[in-house]
C-alpha cells in the first residue's frame, strides 16, 4: 500500500491522512451562509429585499444593487456608501424612493430615478463594514481611494489612504485532474457533493506545513479542461495548497463599472510546479490501487487523463501548466497584520489602517495566509469572529432592548 492512514476528523486528528469530507447539507441538499439570513428572518428568496423579524429591524438585505464606493468625511472618517440600484428579475428598475421608504432618513438621493435605476448615498451610524470577497472588498476600497497613493492617482481617484496591500498578496489554491474512467462507476453516498473524499499528503521531509498536498476525490469522470462531465468514473486532484506564488488585482479605472485586472502569477515560483508535478506522480499511484480494488470481473478502468503517453516530468510538467486551475479559494489581498507590516491593510480587529475611521473587511480577504485546506469554514469563522469584534467595540453605544 501507500501507507495512508484513514482520518475520520480532520479537525481532532490533524490533516494527515484520507477521509470523507464533511459538507454544509442538510436532507441531502447542500446549503451555505444564507442560512444565518434565514435564521433572523432576512432571507429575501425572490423578493427585492427582506428586513429581519427578529431582531426587528436589525438586518435589511437589498437584491439588485451594487455598491461603487464608500463614502469618508475630511477627518477620514467613513460615513457610508454609494449605491446603484439595477433592475429586478423582472427587468423593472429598482427605484431610489423604494429604498428610502425602507430605510428613511439614512438614504440621501443623489441622481433622479431612471430607466437604469438610481444612484443613492446610504448613511451608516457607526461603520462600513465588506463582506464582498477577496476580489470585490480591496476593488472598493481601491475605488474609494485606498491603496497604494501613485497608483491611484494615475488613474484619477484622490488618494484617501495611501495603503499599498490593497489588492497585493492574492494567493489561491491550484488543483490539477487525474481522470480516470470506470464503467460500472462509484456510488456516492447520501450527502455527496461529488467531491467526496480528501486526502491530505506530506510529500517533501522538510516541508514546513503538516501536509503539503491535499487530494479531493470526486465520483464522476470529468473532462480536465472544465471539469466538465464526461460519465462513470472518478477523479483525483492533487492540490497545491501551500503556493508560494503573489498574484494581485488592480483598477484599470475609476469606472466602477470596469472589471479590475486579476494578476494570479499561478506557478510563478518553481516550487509551485513541482509540487504539483510531484503531485501528479503520486495521485497516479493511489488511482491505480483504487482501480485494483474497484475492478470488477472482466472489467477494470484506466486511466485517461493525463493518460499513459504523458510519463516524463517534463511531459507532466506540460500537462500541469496545460489543466491546472483554481480551487475558487482566493484570498489574502487586504490582509491583517502588525504595525510592522508595510503590507498590512487591517490591524487584528479588522479595522482599515492608514488613519482611517469606522471602516472594516471581514471576508478571506483578510487572512494574512492561505490556510492549508479549503476555505469554506474558515470564512464563516472570520464571519462570526468580525462579528463578536464590533460587538465587542459598539457594546456601550448599543440601547438596551
Amino acid at each position: 500500500g501507500l501507507g495512508i492512514r484513514a482520518n475520520k476528523d480532520f479537525a481532532l486528528n490533524g490533516n494527515l491522512g484520507v477521509g470523507v469530507n464533511d459538507v454544509n447539507a442538510k436532507a441531502g441538499r447542500r446549503c451555505n451562509a444564507a442560512s444565518y439570513l434565514k435564521v433572523i428572518g432576512a432571507y429575501p428568496g425572490e423578493q427585492l429585499s427582506s428586513v429581519s423579524s427578529h431582531p426587528m429591524g436589525a438586518l435589511h438585505v437589498w437584491l439588485c444593487s451594487r455598491v461603487t464606493r464608500i463614502l469618508f468625511d475630511e477627518g477620514k472618517r467613513a460615513t457610508g456608501v454609494e449605491l446603484r440600484l439595477g433592475p429586478r428579475a423582472t427587468g423593472e428598475p429598482c427605484t431610489g424612493a423604494e429604498l428610502e421608504r425602507r430605510l428613511g432618513h439614512q438614504v440621501v438621493r443623489f441622481a433622479p430615478d431612471g430607466e437604469a435605476g438610481s444612484t443613492v448615498r446610504l448613511r451608516v451610524k457607526r461603520e462600513v463594514i465588506l463582506c464582498a470577497g477577496a476580489v470585490d472588498s480591496p476593488r472598493l476600497l481601491l475605488l474609494s481611494g485606498v491603496g497604494p497613493a501613485e497608483e491611484l492617482s494615475e488613474l484619477g481617484i484622490s488618494p484617501v489612504a495611501d495603503l499599498p496591500g490593497v489588492g497585493a498578496n492574492l494567493k489561491d489554491h491550484l488543483h490539477v485532474p487525474v481522470c480516470y474512467r470506470l464503467p460500472e462507476g462509484v456510488k456516492p453516498h447520501s450527502h455527496s457533493n461529488i467531491c467526496e473524499g480528501t486526502l491530505f499528503a506530506k510529500l517533501e521531509d522538510q516541508a514546513v506545513h503538516n501536509s503539503d498536498l491535499q487530494v479531493h476525490c470526486g465520483t464522476l469522470f470529468f473532462e480536465p479542461d472544465g471539469f466538465s462531465p464526461l460519465g462513470e468514473g472518478f477523479t483525483l486532484t492533487p492540490s497545491l495548497i501551500h503556493p508560494r506564488s503573489m498574484g494581485r488585482l488592480r483598477l484599470v479605472s475609476a469606472d466602477p463599472d470596469d472589471k479590475p485586472v486579476i494578476e494570479a502569477n499561478y506557478l510563478q515560483e518553481q516550487h509551485d510546479l513541482e509540487t504539483l508535478v510531484n503531485g501528479v506522480k503520486f495521485v497516479r499511484e493511489l488511482g491505480e490501487a483504487m482501480l485494483s480494488r474497484l475492478a470488477t470481473s472482466g472489467s477494470r478502468g484506466e486511466e485517461h487523463f493525463p493518460g499513459a503517453k504523458v510519463a516524463s516530468d517534463a511531459q507532466i510538467e506540460e500537462y500541469v501548466r496545460k489543466y491546472a486551475g483554481s480551487m475558487y479559494h482566493p484570498c489574502c489581498s487586504a490582509r491583517m497584520g502588525r504595525d510592522t507590516d508595510p503590507y498590512a491593510v487591517l490591524d487584528e480587529r479588522l479595522r482599515v489602517r492608514g488613519g482611517l475611521a469606522a471602516l472594516r473587511v471581514v471576508d478571506a480577504s483578510v487572512m494574512p495566509e492561505i490556510i492549508g485546506a479549503n476555505t469554506n469554514a474558515t470564512c464563516i469563522a472570520l464571519g462570526e469572529k468580525g462579528a463578536d469584534l464590533i460587538v465587542q467595540d459598539h457594546q456601550d453605544d448599543v440601547p438596551a432592548r
